[in-house]
């Protein structure tokens, strides 16, 4: 199995770059980045409604990409929000934000599951979009 920490920002779809936006800072200050249910609220309402229409090959990449950094700590999380620009503030333990997304996202699927794969890190920051138009099923 292969994993990348591109593939992350596709939990986040359009909301990325929604931080340069006054009218998405202001429609979304209201969820608290450090508040658990704030941010499930968040991942269910605004964030899984576009990922799960997202092509089936790209779900489970970012599922075991998601899994394999939130076990063994390869990337920084902080930066990788920061990274997106989206529009609320940076939460105070970024992955434990990461880690509630999970629980929405992939609810009673436990993360623990990669350790029992033989895991290779990619870094093609085009692997995505390899993977979409190389599959059959390409949204």
């Amino acid at each position: 199995m292969t994993v990348n920490s591109i593939y992350i920002d596709y939990l986040f779809g359009t909301f990325i770059g929604g931080g340069d936006s006054e009218e998405d800072v202001d429609n979304y200050s209201l969820y608290n980045p450090n508040n658990e249910s704030d941010v499930k609220k968040l991942a269910k309402e605004v964030l899984l409604p576009e990922f799960q229409s997202q092509n089936i090959n790209l779900i489970t990449e970012v599922k075991n990409s998601l899994a394999y950094y939130l076990t063994y700590d390869k990337i920084d999380f902080k930066d990788k929000l920061n990274s997106l620009l989206l529009p609320i503030k940076t939460p105070d333990n970024p992955k434990l934000f990461f880690k509630w997304i999970w629980e929405i996202f992939f609810k009673d699927e436990l993360i623990d599951y990669i350790k029992n794969e033989t895991v290779i890190e990619d870094f093609d920051i085009n692997a995505p979009y390899k993977l979409l138009t190389s599959s059959p099923n390409s949204a």
